[in-house]
């Protein structure tokens, strides 16, 4: 309707409602206008991939720092694992059972 009628200005006391002045904003604006596929998705396209670089880095040093070779110490049956799971259960055991559910789903 804008660009049918040639008249966007917001109506105030004392100013006149000018459709030439209206015009003039448009070519104006048309010459500074970008098109959204080429700029804008390539924009985004650059940001995505800054992020998602900046996150696979993070991941890495953290995994890197983190590493240590195996040692005598490791156990491979997992028992460590298998204590922690039996000790988690038996604190879930002492909940009731309407607390179970928001215990697990909230709690962590």
């Amino acid at each position: 309707m804008v660009l049918k009628l040639g008249i966007n200005e917001w109506p105030m006391p004392g100013r006149l409602v000018s459709a030439q002045r209206t015009r003039t904003n448009i070519i104006t604006h048309k010459k500074r206008w970008r098109a959204l596929v080429p700029y804008a998705v390539w924009k985004d396209l650059f940001f995505a991939a800054f992020i998602l670089l900046a996150v696979a880095a993070c991941a890495l040093y953290l995994v890197r720092s983190s590493y240590r070779p195996p040692g005598p110490d490791d156990h491979p049956d997992g028992a460590e694992t298998r204590l922690l799971l039996f000790v988690a259960v038996r604190l879930l055991s002492y909940l009731p059972p309407s607390m179970e559910t928001p215990a697990l789903l909230i709690g962590p």
